[in-house]
């Protein structure tokens, strides 16, 4: 019986698969703000027994760069923010003027908005403190805060 290239990659793919000793390791890209989160962990019981192709269908979407009994390798892109970036948001300065960024204060922030507030026109005290980064818990108090530098 001649042996077809399915039977081929359908028998090595069947023989391989995750054990309860097996890491899985799960790496999430964020294309907002490129950050990466990587999870090393032991499969969970549901997944123990599992191959390739039966792996490729509990984990929709992702993409799976390494199988083997050692290890499990699984990318997953999204169209978002990391929680760094999306849960904090803070108002600081850009090019003279008062702005607004995702993140928190330091080099990895993004920068959000812009506004037409000077900080040349706010106290000493108040642009020092935006200098640093002042962070804001909820829309409403970061459009409060820029009200009240707007009228300073």
């Amino acid at each position: 019986m001649p042996v077809t290239q399915e039977t081929e990659v359908a028998r090595p793919d069947s023989k391989i698969k995750i054990t309860a000793t097996t890491d899985l390791v799960q790496k999430i890209v964020y294309l907002k703000c490129n950050d990466e989160e990587t999870f090393r962990t032991k499969p969970a019981d549901n997944l123990v027994g599992l191959n390739l192709s039966q792996v490729q269908k509990v984990y929709e979407g992702w993409t799976i760069d390494k199988f083997d009994n050692q290890e499990v390798v699984m990318n997953l892109k999204v169209d978002s923010f990391c929680r760094e970036h999306a849960n904090n948001t803070f108002i600081g300065v850009k090019d003279g003027h008062v702005a607004v960024y995702y993140g928190k204060p330091g080099p990895r922030a993004i920068l959000k908005e812009m506004t037409q507030i000077p900080l040349t026109r706010l106290s000493a005290q108040d642009a020092d403190e935006i200098k640093r980064g002042l962070a804001v818990q909820s829309r409403e108090e970061l459009l409060r805060t820029l009200e009240g530098l707007q009228s300073q």
